[in-house]
């Protein structure tokens, strides 16, 4: 026993000594960089560990704080709704900005449920736009071509328009300045066909008439779609027209009324050659009268 622990003592001396005997600084430096990695490692995993873990704590916490906070109030989870994967895209198609968004609706499967609502998501369509301010939202409010340039839209007047082809107007380019980016909604707008709605009625018993648009065909983009309402008109450069008087009748007696009326006009108009046809043509007009009447 006494002689296996002398050759193992033997054993630890010469390794010692060739240890010793061949660059002692450089490996007690070797050993003192592995030390000094292996505690690097360590603390930085923990610093790390404990930031993960503090994060964790600090987000449990602001739940436990919100679920304290409404824990007495009504909640939808127990609702149930009918489920809906596609959002609709409508709104993407003609608009921009905070007016363009992606919609799907989640419909309850029951209404027996008093504390249940129907939700309504939404989402933007162009959030590059909207996270940059890189659009207008309303391009009408600054394009003076676009003001006055389709009739009966916006500042424009109706004036009789009888156009049939599209009128498309370009945007100046100069409104967009620095710009790099722009949506194509924001380059062009296609004018709305617009019609008078009716005659124009006077308004107040005074000089102007108020004349109601339609709109005939929708314009494009969204806030070019709809002709304005009505514009404010000169009574007095309006066509004049016969007027008849009307009693409280049927729609065939007006009718009948202003067929007379037309009848007695030409009468007016066209000059007979002679007394004798002149009579005649009177006495035909009276004839037909009574019978109408």
């Amino acid at each position: 026993m006494t002689k296996t622990h002398s050759v193992r003592q033997n054993h630890k001396i010469k390794f010692l000594r060739y240890i010793l005997r061949r660059k002692q600084c450089a490996t007690l430096a070797l050993i003192e960089v592995a030390l000094f990695v292996m505690l690097s490692s360590f603390c930085i995993g923990a610093y790390f560990g404990y930031t993960i873990f503090n994060d964790q704590r600090i987000e449990i916490d602001n739940e436990n704080a919100v679920i304290d906070r409404y824990a007495e109030n009504i909640t939808f989870a127990h609702c149930k709704f009918i489920e809906v994967t596609d959002f609709n895209t409508q709104f993407c198609k003609n608009r921009i900005g905070v007016v363009a968004f992606a919609y799907r609706y989640h419909a309850l499967e029951s209404d027996s449920d008093k504390t249940c609502l129907d939700i309504n998501e939404q989402i933007y369509c162009h959030e590059y736009f909207i996270e940059n301010t890189l659009f207008n939202p309303n391009p009408l409010l600054k394009s003076k071509e676009y003001q006055n340039g389709c009739p009966g839209f916006s500042n424009a007047t109706l004036n009789g328009n009888n156009e049939d082809e599209k009128r498309i107007i370009p945007r100046n380019f100069n409104e967009f300045g620095n710009r790099s980016v722009v949506h194509i909604q924001e380059l062009f707008i296609q004018c709305p066909k617009c019609i008078p709605d009716g005659p124009p009625t006077k308004e107040n018993s005074g000089k102007n008439c108020f004349q109601k648009i339609k709109t005939q065909e929708k314009g494009w983009p969204w806030f070019g779609e709809h002709c304005k309402e009505g514009e404010i008109v000169d009574c007095s450069l309006l066509p004049t027209t016969a007027t008849t008087s009307t009693t409280p009748s049927s729609d065939s007696s007006n009718l009948e009324m202003t067929t007379i009326s037309e009848r007695m006009t030409t009468l007016k108009i066209v000059r007979p050659q002679n007394m004798l046809s002149l009579l005649h043509e009177q006495q035909q007009i009276m004839s037909e009268m009574n019978d109408e009447f």
